[in-house]
């Protein structure tokens, strides 16, 4: 390519490292490149694992990457977007992909496009027994968080904007599962005075468990960064007033 730069960067369990980012394949073109290291720094794939605009389809645009996660054999999963021309508007949708570990194959590539929005994208992926969750925003305006869950084939189980149909705009920072595959979220919520950081947790269908909001003194606040310990406590970094709260 003729740039490439990192995204993410992954630790299968075997100790081999894994690379996600960005590649330039040509001048108008961005793709995705990820590559395989053992612990010695030897690439282990013949070839990096790509994903690139269709060459042959005038309208396929830029995949764009965000985050990557692993399952326990090691396959990886890939967060972002993809963009296409539909007549004079470019339309931008989620995108979840799979490269295979043994070889960097690619075993499936989704994408989610919102119903109320024409722009959408992952920010962030989390992967759990044979539960993949990417999770991001909507927009043109307003903004509606976006949570979709997949099985480790592909299969598309649920999706649900958090937003859609109100005034105010949405948006989902991170993710992490438990043992029984609940969900937790965390982003943020605006409206043109204020934003507050929001913490949700979800069933395993995507509904609704509990939901915690921050708004601070200085009434701007992100949830950026999302984790749980083994004794359920969950922790959020956000951005806004500096900061780490822990949820119960």
């Amino acid at each position: 390519g003729l740039v490439d730069y990192v995204e993410a960067l992954v630790i299968d369990p075997a100790g081999n490292v894994i690379v996600v980012g960005q590649s330039q394949a040509s001048a108008d073109d961005w793709g995705c490149v990820a590559l395989k290291y053992d612990k010695l720094g030897t690439m282990l794939w013949a070839e990096p694992a790509r994903f690139d605009p269709d060459p042959m389809d005038p309208n396929a645009g830029n995949i764009w990457v965000s985050d990557a996660a692993r399952d326990a054999g090691g396959n990886i999963y890939v967060a972002g977007s993809s963009e296409y021309r539909d007549g004079d508007e470019w339309i931008e949708s989620a995108l979840m992909l799979k490269f295979a570990a043994a070889d960097g194959a690619r075993a499936w590539s989704q994408t989610y496009t919102s119903a109320t929005n024409p722009q959408c994208s992952f920010e962030q992926v989390a992967v759990r027994g044979t539960l993949v969750v990417g999770v991001g925003g909507t927009w043109i305006n307003p903004q509606d968080a976006v949570v979709v869950r997949y099985n480790t084939s592909g299969v598309q189980k649920y999706a649900r904007q958090w937003g859609a149909g109100n005034t105010t705009s949405e948006w989902y920072g991170d993710v992490v599962m438990d043992g029984s595959y609940n969900v937790y979220v965390t982003g943020g919520q605006w409206s043109d005075d204020w934003e507050r950081c929001v913490t949700m947790k979800l069933r395993p269908d995507l509904t609704t468990v509990w939901k915690a909001t921050y708004l601070p003194s200085t009434e701007w606040a992100e949830g950026w960064y999302i984790a749980r310990n083994s004794l359920g406590n969950v922790y959020v970094a956000e951005i806004g007033r500096a900061s780490c709260r822990e949820r119960g």
